[in-house]
């Protein structure tokens, strides 16, 4: 339980540095700390226990962020490539839709040649290079089970389980199909309607080209467009499966705080160049204030509280001893230190 706690606490603390980093990345300076804060806040309510997307979150967010600094280079190198490969797939082996990175990723290195930053032959060495780093991960994983005759296995919970016995099991309508993107919207973007909704406007700014840093040579637009297809097919994977919980969204999460970071800056630009100087400053107390309506459902002093007292009162808690569990109500731990003095006879 100390290790699982842990492992959150460092795996948001990531999170929260990618989100800086990929709007620091997009040429959004003032706009990188609030990108992080949002990411922050919205872990709670969309990822404040250890699923999956919380790795896949950053193996996912790590690889835009690489390639969108490897974009500013004459040439991919094949090893970055590879890294860049290798991260996508480790987002695959912990997030299936998270794989959808890759394609974008690999988009991204040809779309270079096509707008003549790399030549033809380069973006397809690197598109290869990313390729061989993701198909390296996925053959780490399943040559084991390939081997031991247990691949079939491996597909059933890879897989086969959501759409032979979930899908399967529930009513596919086209009013449930047509419903879908309310409900995705009510799901995703609603219980941390700060980073939802400042991530969608930074998403649509990009899209309309309109989101505009301070970089005025265009060297940080590769890795803006990037950043803003990684995180609409990412967005639109999470339906795949019908199954729209609030948690498959943090997959998301640092692209989208990045996206909200960059929003803040450039409509706080935008609304100093129409009403003034302190239009910034009403922009900053809006965000603020919303931002504080919502650090109440804050999970990390929990977590750091919980780590501080299983380290004070003797170190990880054992899944064996109930006693030490947290948590545990005295009636609870009674009856197990009942049974555990009894187990012997």
């Amino acid at each position: 339980l100390f290790a699982i706690a842990a492992c959150w606490f460092v795996l948001a603390t990531l999170g929260a540095a990618l989100s800086w980093a990929l709007a620091r990345e997009m040429g959004f300076n003032a706009g990188a700390p609030w990108a992080a804060v949002l990411f922050v806040v919205g872990i709670g309510p969309l990822g404040g226990t250890l699923n999956t997307e919380v790795p896949a979150m950053v193996a996912a967010a790590a690889a835009v962020l690489v390639w969108c600094r490897a974009s500013r280079l004459t040439t991919l190198p094949v090893g970055i490539g590879v890294l860049v490969g290798m991260l996508a797939g480790i987002a695959f082996m912990c997030r299936q839709n998270a794989g959808a990175v890759w394609p974008v990723l690999v988009a991204a290195e040809l779309a270079l040649a096509w707008s003549g930053r790399r030549t033809a032959r380069q973006a397809a060495t690197g598109a290869v290079a990313i390729t061989g780093g993701f198909l390296v991960v996925v053959a780490v994983v399943v040559t084991p089970y390939w081997a031991t005759g247990a691949l079939g296995e491996f597909w059933f919970c890879f897989y086969a389980y959501n759409t032979d016995i979930y899908v399967a099991a529930t009513r596919v309508t086209v009013p449930r199909l047509l419903a879908s993107p309310w409900i995705g919207a009510r799901n995703f973007l609603l219980p941390s309607w700060t980073v939802g909704t400042l991530g969608l406007v930074g998403v649509l700014l990009s899209l309309s080209g309109r989101l505009r840093s301070r970089d005025e040579r265009g060297d940080r637009l590769p890795a803006m467009l990037a950043i803003t297809a990684a995180a609409v097919v990412l967005a639109a994977s999470l339906f795949l499966g019908l199954r729209l919980f609030s948690h498959y969204f943090a997959l998301v999460l640092p692209l989208w705080a990045a996206l909200g970071g960059a929003a803040v800056e450039s409509v706080g630009r935008g609304a100093r160049k129409l009403l003034g100087r302190n239009a910034v400053l009403a922009v900053g107390v809006v965000v603020a204030v919303s931002l504080g309506a919502e650090i109440q459902r804050d999970p990390w002093t929990a977590t750091a509280r919980r780590l501080v007292g299983w380290a004070r009162d003797g170190g990880v808690a054992e899944i064996s001893d109930p006693m030490r569990w947290p948590g545990r109500d005295a009636r609870a731990a009674a009856t197990a230190r009942y049974i555990r003095e009894h187990s012997s006879a």
